[in-house]
C-alpha cells in the first residue's frame, strides 16, 4: 500500500451513513480524547488476502478508550459494533506472501482522527482512500497553534 493510505482503522461503518452525521456523532469524543504515541513493534501476516501488517505488543490504554467511545458515539446512527475484537494494526501491503521484516514503526503519533472513505482501487492495488475530515485530539489545536 503507499503510505499515503497507512492508517489504522478504528471504526469500520461500511455504506448508508453520512459524513455529516458521523462528525455529528464523534466530534465531542474526539475532542475530549487525549493524543498518544504508539509504537507498532508486531510484524505479521493474514493469509487470507496476504495481508503484511505492523501492529501493537499490547493494548495502549488511551487507544483502547478512543475506539469503544467512538463505537458507543456510533451506535444512535444505527451502528452495531462487528462481532471480531478491534485488532489494532496498520496494513502495509496486500497480496503479500510474508509479513514485513520486523522492525517496527517507531513512535507513530496519534494527534487526530480522520474520516475517511473508500474510493474506487486502482489495478492491482487494493483500495485507496479519501481524507473527508481531520479531527484533532483534544489539546492538539493550542499545541499545533491550529
Amino acid at each position: 500500500m503507499h503510505p499515503a493510505d497507512w492508517h489504522m482503522t478504528l471504526v469500520f461503518l461500511g455504506k448508508g451513513y453520512t459524513a455529516e452525521a458521523i462528525l455529528g456523532a464523534v466530534e465531542p469524543v474526539v475532542a475530549a480524547s487525549p493524543g498518544f504515541d504508539l509504537r507498532l513493534e508486531v510484524a505479521g501476516h493474514w493469509r487470507h488476502g496476504g495481508i503484511a501488517w505492523m501492529g501493537l505488543p499490547d493494548r495502549p490504554a488511551p487507544l483502547i478508550s478512543l475506539q469503544a467511545a467512538l463505537v458507543e458515539a456510533l451506535e444512535p446512527l444505527g451502528h452495531k459494533p462487528g462481532h471480531l475484537p478491534f485488532r489494532p494494526h496498520v496494513t502495509l501491503a496486500r497480496r503479500a506472501a510474508s509479513p514485513p521484516v520486523p522492525g517496527g514503526i517507531a513512535d507513530w503519533p496519534v494527534r487526530a482522527v480522520t474520516l475517511m472513505r473508500g474510493v474506487e482501487p486502482m489495478p492491482d492495488s487494493g483500495p485507496r482512500y479519501e481524507r473527508l475530515r481531520t479531527l484533532p485530539l483534544d489539546g492538539q489545536r493550542a499545541a499545533d497553534g491550529t
